[in-house]
């Protein structure tokens, strides 16, 4: 799935907001000013741990660490790194 991501345009003026970050109690909300077609989770090799139709997202079963969002928008793709403690 990494390959879809070079073809899409990367945001960078785009009002998206990920909270709480850092994650304390297993869950955070992403906001963006454009609908969200969905929310790739990566680890911190890159591999892709899950897909999100929500923009809730739950890591209560999911190790610490440092994880990166892949937020999908109709415009683009905006990135976005979260700690989930």
């Amino acid at each position: 799935m990494k390959g879809q991501y070079f073809t899409d345009s990367l945001l960078q003026n785009q009002d998206i907001t990920v909270y709480p970050n850092p994650i304390t109690n297993g869950r955070c909300t992403v906001k963006s000013e454009s609908e969200i077609e969905f929310i790739d989770v990566f680890d911190s090799g890159g591999n892709r741990v899950f897909r999100s139709y929500s923009t809730e997202i739950n890591f209560t079963n999911y190790a610490s660490g440092i994880y990166q969002l892949g937020i999908k928008t109709k415009t683009g793709i905006m990135y976005k790194k979260v700690l989930n403690y």
